[in-house]
């Protein structure tokens, strides 16, 4: 009963909060407006939205004529697990109904955040990507999928950034409508690891790795089919038998750090202990960079940060996903295909590890990265120019 009340409870304050925002709306629409700035919001939720937010926030952060806040929806229910946000993106912060209610010549999010919010002629929405699009969600790719769309069945964004002109074909195929919304920008993160490759030595020595150590990056995403909730036991026990053979490098999701109120495992704490095992850990406000360089092998569920190794040319290993959770035809299901997987109590480790390291597929692989990313090197640029068409401004000096 407590729960149904509430439930109960917190769509009676939904339909208060939508009537009263209906009433102010208007009224603040018709505050005069300076033709010569612009009111930009970034609307964040989790920290792995803002190191890609970042990329946006460190092409506008210099230009005086822009006005940039930041929203994250969510801070009133999970205080305390904003401040990394906070340090990635070091804007005033706006409250969730003000956010709402405001005008903003352009919003920029990295997730189907502010439901309720469609593009239109005075106000544009960016949405970027957090990760690879390739992860499906009710059968179709998450990132084109229903909550794309407004409540009267348009596409509520006005821009979409893409790394990939593969990726963008893919949203065509679910609705051509995507063709003047999705714009292919390449990546800055593909292109701040490619800066960095001639750092590999450093970085292995960092981590403490000699040079003839065959190192393994273990990533995932988050979820009850992701690598560490899966076969996280049976994959550390099996790993720890290993060590003379492989070293391991251990990456959960953001998510997996949150506490569990039902009193479950808390995977991320959980996998930052394992240090005392001999296992180096990348802790989620770490920048992945420097782990993925010093890997030679990565071990992986669906996840996109795992990706960006297929420009580094890296082997994979895959632990068992469904295939109704990875769409047909995308990278991540491509590389899946042509990789060894683990059987799910990981007792074919060594062997699938061995696999990778020594009888590899590279000439598929490389076939593969190339829809990864459509423009290595030049995303800033892109981005740039794209951004500031949106904002209706000549880009900043």
């Amino acid at each position: 009963m407590p729960n149904r009340n509430a439930l109960a409870w917190d769509r009676f304050r939904a339909m208060i909060r939508a009537s009263v925002l209906a009433i102010v709306r208007p009224v603040v629409a018709l505050r005069p407006r300076d033709p010569s700035r612009r009111r930009v919001l970034f609307a964040c939720s989790q920290e792995l939205q803002a190191r890609h937010l970042a990329e946006i926030w460190d092409i506008v952060k210099a230009d005086p004529r822009l006005d940039c806040r930041l929203l994250m929806p969510y801070v009133e229910r999970r205080p305390g697990e904003f401040d990394e946000i906070r340090k990635v993106l070091p804007l005033p912060e706006v409250p969730s109904f003000w956010a709402s209610a405001g005008q903003w010549d352009l919003i920029v999010m990295a997730d189907h955040l502010m439901s309720d919010r469609a593009a239109d002629e005075r106000q544009r929405i960016l949405r970027i990507s957090h990760g690879f699009p390739g992860k499906r969600v009710g059968g179709k790719l998450y990132a084109f999928g229903p909550r794309a769309y407004a409540r009267n069945g348009r596409i509520r964004y006005s821009r979409m950034f893409v790394p990939s002109q593969a990726v963008k074909e893919w949203a065509l195929r679910m609705d051509p409508a995507f063709e003047d919304v999705v714009t292919v920008v390449g990546s800055a993160g593909d292109d701040k690891m490619l800066a960095e490759l001639d750092r590999r030595e450093a970085y292995r020595a960092r981590f403490g790795f000699k040079p003839d150590d065959t190192v393994v990056f273990a990533t995932g995403t988050w979820g009850p089919h992701s690598l560490f909730q899966k076969m996280g036991d049976a994959l550390l026990a099996e790993a720890r038998t290993l060590q003379d053979q492989f070293r391991f490098i251990l990456s959960a999701h953001p998510i997996e750090y949150r506490s569990q109120p039902s009193g479950e495992r808390v995977w991320g704490q959980y996998i930052s202990e394992q240090s005392q095992h001999g296992f180096i850990i990348r802790e989620p406000n770490e920048n992945w960079v420097p782990h993925m360089i010093a890997s030679d092998i990565l071990l992986t569920d669906h996840t996109s940060l795992a990706l960006h190794g297929a420009l580094l040319e890296r082997p994979f290993v895959f632990c068992p996903v469904p295939d109704e959770l990875v769409e047909a035809g995308t990278v991540i299901r491509q590389i899946r295909d042509i990789s060894p997987t683990l059987r799910p109590d990981a007792s074919n480790l060594r062997q699938a590890l061995l696999k990778a390291r020594n009888g590899y597929p590279f000439d598929k692989l490389r076939a593969i990265a190339s829809q990864v990313n459509s423009f290595p090197h030049q995303a800033t640029d892109h981005m740039r120019a794209a951004i500031y068409e949106q904002l209706r401004l000549p880009p900043s000096p």
